[in-house]
């Protein structure tokens, strides 16, 4: 970090402060020796005083206002960490965001087009790329000449490794993203139902308990979840009664075959809300994108080695979908983050880490 450096300005206050003091006590020497002649010592001795004290007390009042100046200041000054924002209006002087701020929650308001993307979320990503820093991204928009421009920055660093694209409407040029992995079957439960949104809170209830059991279900035989594997599950009798046969958790099975003895239509019922929403993630070209593969997007291991995740979710296009992905994205981070805060999986090393937000 830089050497702060008081302001010049203040300093020539302070100097030709005592000056005007000197001179003004030089000036009227000739009436504080009138008043001892006439009034004696006592008002010498109140002059000797009380003028030192005001003049004290006036620069400790100068100080005060300095002080605040330079620790105002020194939040914008630059660093090493820092981000260039603008230039104040006035004085024309450079504006900086430290990491120290910029990692806590910071919001960045503007109307459409206002340059909130280039002014601020590209430079604040180009730092921490530069920093070998990670970085997340959400892009609502997907603007492409954005993530172009990132790109080429992420190759200007050399970090070619280190990115990752999860984009919804380019399944074919994307890494794979896997919601439902975790490391139990609450964890997970609790990702999917903190994401989707339900209308009738009796029936949410419900399908809770029916989407957790299924989802333990495949983690007693040591499978990985994902939303393929969950829906065919939830409407296929059949592979659910073998998937129950198979399952060593007896109280679980127990519970998954008082579910399958149901009416089909008791089934549709309960679980129909439940099916349409996993639907959006198991029909059609995006639906590749949350498998479980050898390029699948891992929050642990981004935090852990600093990748930088770059998730296109056009909400014009897919508004369910992107949406939904969106928060599921976040709860797989806030997961991350809180693991290695208590110490259950990653390293805690102390580094800050940088989340990017970015709404359109």
């Amino acid at each position: 970090m830089k050497e702060q450096k008081p302001n010049l300005e203040f300093r020539e206050m302070y100097f030709f402060g005592l000056l005007i003091l000197l001179a003004v006590l030089w000036r009227i020497s000739p009436q504080i020796e009138y008043l001892r002649q006439v009034y004696g010592q006592t008002v010498l001795f109140v002059l000797i005083v009380g003028v030192p004290a005001l003049a004290l007390i006036g620069l400790a009042v100068l100080w005060n206002f300095y002080a605040l100046r330079v620790q105002e200041e020194s939040i914008t000054e630059e660093d090493d960490t820092s981000v260039f924002l603008g230039r104040r209006e006035g004085d024309g002087r450079k504006i900086h965001l430290k990491e120290s701020f910029r990692t806590m929650h910071a919001q960045v308001i503007g109307t459409t087009n206002a340059g909130k993307s280039e002014s601020v979320i590209l430079p604040w990503a180009i730092q921490d790329i530069k920093n070998g820093s990670g970085v997340l991204i959400l892009d609502g928009k997907s603007d492409a000449s954005f993530v172009n421009k990132l790109y080429a920055y992420v190759k200007h660093y050399g970090r070619e490794k280190d990115f990752r694209l999860f984009a919804l409407a380019n399944p074919g040029a994307s890494s794979s993203f896997n919601p439902l992995k975790g490391d139990s079957a609450q964890e997970v439960t609790e990702r999917v139902f903190s994401s989707f949104a339900f209308e009738n809170e009796y029936y949410k209830n419900i399908q809770y308990r029916i989407f957790l059991n299924l989802v333990r279900l495949v983690f007693a035989q040591k499978e990985t979840p994902t939303f393929a594997l969950i829906h065919r599950l939830l409407v296929d009798p059949e592979e659910l009664g073998k998937w129950t046969a198979a399952c060593p958790d007896e109280l679980l099975s127990r519970d998954v075959l008082r579910f399958l003895k149901l009416s089909e239509k008791d089934r549709e019922e309960k679980t129909s809300g439940l099916e349409t929403m996993l639907s959006h993630f198991t029909v059609g070209d995006a639906s590749v994108l949350f498998q479980e593969t050898d390029h699948s997007i891992q929050f642990d291991e981004a935090l852990q080695n600093n990748h930088i995740l770059y998730f296109q979710l056009p909400t014009m296009y897919f508004p369910f979908l992107a949406s939904a992905t969106g928060k599921l994205v976040l709860q797989c981070f806030q997961n991350a983050v809180s693991k290695r805060q208590i110490n259950l999986g990653g390293s805690t090393d102390g580094k800050a880490e940088v989340l990017l937000l970015h709404p359109r």
